[in-house]
């Protein structure tokens, strides 16, 4: 959709006149005076629209300058982001029975609850697995148990896994959305049942927290600083990568003097111009903007419908309620379908077979306790998150990402390491386009400093 199309739903979105615009944008504008004929002759696509005006734009409709370059015809469905807005209102106040405050804004969501894609994860409840199942089938030592009885034990657990959640089983969703919760209640930090040392856990989120800091205190600097202006920042990523403005001249055709008057903010690029100098910096164009930053920044600069339009492939309610469920981070523990999917069908073939149930037994109970681990680690991580990196990462991984960094294991050994680099991915996108920049620089996180070196297993037993 072209820039003049949305200029025109955006203003009607909000009822304006191009007159009453050009006055608002002109009294938050540094650049221009706004009339009602530049409004107009940018809407008919007779006047080019440059990166301040963009960024007058976004700034007025409360979006960052990206999200508005990139929204797309199914974000104006105003009438389905508002019936998403309702219904998950609505929803989440009859779900949270005794809570007297609404799930209105994304933040007031964001720290209890995951927007999960249903066929890439299975969602088991916590608190009665690990305090029922883990204990009764997988905690005790299998070194002196006889071949039968583990059989036993492992016809038990299985069955109790079809129950909980197996892999093939389909459900009805409610509309909007269905929330998937464990009523049994969840473990405490000082509950002795814990399988993992909580004390160490947390003191790695403490880490995974300082790792996030780090990777983004160079290229997200403060986003509240008034006094450095849009293209003093293009200078600072210019000179940050060693590149000349005769290099632009050569490889962007954008002429040195030309490129020279906008490090000085002596004029205004068109946006194309900015795009693709932007694309061969390998920086979004929001971290030219302070508003853009501000905007990124704020959780709730959006509905929550809107956020989830923008987000996802979803086009209307009942798309999402097909597709989508959000998950009680507390009391649920999900599993991605892929990885669960194999170590149901490695134990219960090891339990027909008998041959090699021992060995099948001590992955199936590592494989339960690292993601559990990861879970509970994701629970405590989003107590500290804000901003961008918790507003990127409310939405589930898919099974791409967690193909990407848990390569072929089916469950990560060392949970911490693996969840921070699955945060750091999604938000890293916002600052470079080269991928393989991105996945190289987290995959070497150094986590040693923190954790001793866990006990090595066999996380890909073959399955014959």
């Amino acid at each position: 959709m072209n820039l003049c199309k949305k200029l025109y739903l955006e203003r009607k979105d909000k009822n304006l006149s191009k007159k009453e615009l050009s006055e608002e944008l002109s009294k938050i504008s540094d650049f221009y005076n706004y009339t009602k004929k530049q409004i107009a002759l940018l809407e008919s696509n007779q006047k080019e629209f440059t990166f301040h005006i963009i960024e007058d734009l976004a700034k007025y409709f409360e979006m960052t300058i990206s999200q508005l370059l990139i929204k797309d015809w199914k974000s104006y469905n105003t009438e389905e982001i508002t019936l998403i807005d309702d219904n998950i209102e609505e929803y989440f106040h009859g779900h949270s029975e005794g809570m007297p405050k609404t799930f209105k804004n994304l933040s007031d969501i964001i720290y209890k609850f995951d927007l999960v894609k249903h066929n890439d994860w299975v969602a088991i409840p916590k608190y009665d697995f690990i305090m029922r199942e883990y204990y009764d089938h997988l905690y005790r030592d299998v070194s002196k148990e006889s071949n039968n009885i583990l059989i036993n034990r492992a016809e038990g657990l299985l069955e109790k896994l079809q129950v909980f959640s197996s892999y093939d089983y389909k459900e009805d969703f409610q509309f909007p959305i269905n929330v998937d919760t464990d009523s049994a209640g969840y473990t405490k930090f000082n509950d002795k049942r814990e399988p993992i040392n909580m004390n160490i856990l947390i003191q790695n989120i403490e880490w995974s927290l300082s790792e996030i800091r780090q990777l983004f205190e160079n290229d997200y600097f403060d986003y509240c600083e008034e006094d450095v202006r849009e293209f003093n920042k293009l200078k600072y990523y210019r000179e940050k990568l060693n590149i000349d403005p005769e290099d632009i001249k050569k490889d962007v055709n954008i002429s040195s003097n030309e490129f020279m008057k906008w490090e000085k903010n002596e004029t205004d690029p068109s946006i194309n111009s900015i795009i693709k100098l932007c694309d061969y910096l390998s920086i979004n164009i929001d971290l030219l903007s302070p508003s853009s930053l501000r905007t990124m920044n704020n959780i709730n600069s959006q509905s929550i419908g809107s956020y989830i339009l923008q987000n996802t492939n979803i086009h209307n309610s009942e798309e999402l309620s097909k597709d989508y469920y959000f998950s009680d981070r507390q009391s649920i523990m999900l599993i991605p379908r892929y990885c669960y999917k194999y170590m149901f069908d490695y134990l219960e073939d090891k339990t027909h077979k008998e041959i090699g149930i021992k060995k099948a037994f001590q992955f199936t109970r590592e494989f339960f306790v690292k993601w559990y681990e990861f879970n509970k680690a994701r629970q405590f991580l989003f107590y500290s998150l804000e901003g961008l990196v918790a507003k990127e990462n409310f939405i589930h991984y898919t099974e791409k990402e967690i193909k990407r960094y848990l390569g072929n294991s089916y469950y990560p050994e060392n949970p911490v390491k693996f969840l921070t680099q699955l945060t750091l991915d999604r938000v890293e996108n916002y600052g470079y386009k080269d991928k393989k920049q991105i996945i190289n620089r987290i995959k070497h996180i150094d986590i040693e400093r923190v954790l001793k070196s866990p006990e090595k297993m066999n996380l890909r037993p073959e399955l014959n």
